[in-house]
């Protein structure tokens, strides 16, 4: 086996959760008696997450699942002689959290301009404050659509300090300028960790505090990298019917070449065929931007109005669904207006709202990556092919 990773829990863990959501369901109770269920069923998962042996079976479905389609994608392999119900040994993935590769490439680009992350951040900022945009921060297209913009994005997210590094080398791809300052910034690692290996191996065997090796700077592309990410979780959902309801960038490693790694497989969800034929329906409907169909296939999943209403249930599905682009005070305005006349309920669909989750969690890597373009209309290929493999279920 390669290098193993070792995940212990604590005997205290269990009871301590255990305590802190039978206080959580009391206070939802007292506040909101309809959200009891809620709470109920994210209890259920945060335990399910403290079974390490069933973490282990879920890291070798997701193996399993991307190995034909993502096989440059890498997943833990548990090492199931010695994973136990609080113990789950892998093999350890190489690379950092997505989150701290974005970092480090803002900030290597800072101090090769003799500048902080926050000066840059600062600098784009300005260049950008000329941008027309309405009070959400949102650019109306010609066609009428909302779209983030991407200077709003790159003032809310530190990636806007790599971008504002590219005028500099204009007659250059943007991916060749990172890869650039990549191999420029290698020389300057390797030699300062060959002075570190001399320390650590001299005065560090006498007692001496060994110093840390510099850590090597990964290199994206953002938009790849974010359509990577919503095409893996697509076909996680639609094609393997196995998913992490927790993707979060924390989860997600970058190699210094831009492999991808997936960590964390604690909170899985399986989605059974019947389902996903549902989901695939109405991810197309969406798409089409077709309110009576979204409707449709929302309440198919166990979505009901009150009233009936076919705006307010395709509003709620755009919403937690669609592409980001709804995502506006208008948007949310008129959901307002149309929630106070009617109501929305749920069948029990816990997939349903793990689903939701994903979208969220995808959603604000989109962002953190500039690219908030990207969204589950990436999966319409998908679904089609879902819908014709399976046609006579449909």
């Amino acid at each position: 086996h390669h290098l193993e990773a070792i995940k212990v829990q604590y005997p205290e863990v269990s009871r301590s959760i255990e305590a802190d959501f039978a206080n959580a369901e009391r206070i939802v109770w007292l506040l909101d008696k309809s959200k009891v269920d809620d709470a109920r069923e994210a209890r259920k998962h945060h335990l399910e997450e403290l079974d390490f042996q069933k973490e282990a079976s879920n890291l070798l479905r997701v193996r399993q699942g991307l190995s034909q389609k993502f096989p440059e994608v890498k997943v833990p392999e548990p090492i199931l002689e010695f994973c136990r119900p609080t113990v789950l040994v892998m093999t350890r993935l190489e690379g950092h959290s997505l989150l701290d590769a974005i970092m480090d490439m803002a900030e290597a680009i800072a101090r090769m301009k003799g500048k902080t992350v926050e000066d840059l951040i600062a600098e784009f900022a300005r260049s950008n404050k000329d941008k027309d945009k309405d009070e959400s921060g949102l650019v109306k297209q010609d066609s009428g659509r909302l779209d983030v913009p991407q200077s709003a994005v790159s003032r809310r997210w530190r990636l806007g300090a790599v971008t504002e590094f590219m005028p500099s080398l204009p007659s250059i791809p943007d991916a060749t300028k990172l890869k650039l300052l990549q191999l420029c910034m290698s020389a300057s690692r390797s030699a300062r960790n060959f002075g570190v290996a001399l320390y650590n191996a001299s005065a560090g065997r006498f007692g001496a505090n060994k110093l840390s090796y510099s850590r090597s700077l990964c290199c994206f592309n953002s938009q790849e990298m974010c359509r990577k990410l919503w095409l893996i979780h697509g076909h996680q959902v639609l094609v393997d019917g196995v998913f992490s309801t927790d993707p979060h960038p924390g989860n997600i490693l970058v190699a210094p070449g831009g492999q991808l790694g997936l960590i964390d497989f604690g909170q899985v969800c399986e989605m059974d065929l019947p389902t996903r034929l549902l989901i695939a329906h109405l991810l197309l409907a969406l798409a089409a931007d077709n309110d009576e169909e979204i409707a449709h296939w929302y309440q198919a999943l166990g979505m009901r109005s009150r009233k009936g209403s076919v705006e307010l249930l395709a509003l709620n599905a755009k919403v937690k669904f669609g592409h980001a682009s709804i995502l506006s005070k208008d948007t949310f305005e008129r959901y307002k207006v149309l929630n106070s006349k009617d109501s929305l309920s749920r069948a029990e669909n816990g997939c349903l709202c793990r689903l939701e989750r994903l979208v969220q969690v995808l959603r604000g890597s989109s962002f953190l990556l500039g690219a908030p373009s990207c969204g589950t209309s990436l999966w319409a290929q998908m679904a089609e092919e879902l819908l014709e493999k399976h046609f006579s279920q449909c």
